[in-house]
């Protein structure tokens, strides 16, 4: 019986560690997806603020990129960050004043 009762305990340990690694796997996995989703939606910002300057400087898709990376590391803050200011500036269209 005793035997009977360290079999299954061993069991039942290896059953929940392996309960833990398909848990653990699940979390990176769902870590990674929002990384992509993160990733994409950022490029697409990017590419819009990029399309941007290229309009308004008569400059190349390299040379807008470079700006933006200018601007990012002037203001200390991420290129993403740049983009999605410079997109939002145009759909707000001019200022007065």
């Amino acid at each position: 019986m005793a035997a009977d009762r360290r079999r299954r305990t061993f069991w039942d340990r290896l059953a929940i560690g392996r309960s833990v690694d398909g848990d653990q796997q699940q979390l990176r996995e769902i870590e990674q997806l929002r990384r992509l989703r993160t990733a994409l939606a950022t490029r697409a910002a990017i590419g819009q603020a990029e399309g941007i300057i290229m309009a308004s400087l008569g400059c190349s898709p390299d040379e807008a990129f470079a700006v933006l990376v200018k601007q990012s590391q002037t203001e200390n803050v991420s290129l993403a960050t740049v983009a999605a200011e410079t997109v939002a500036r145009v759909q707000r269209g001019p200022t007065t004043g």
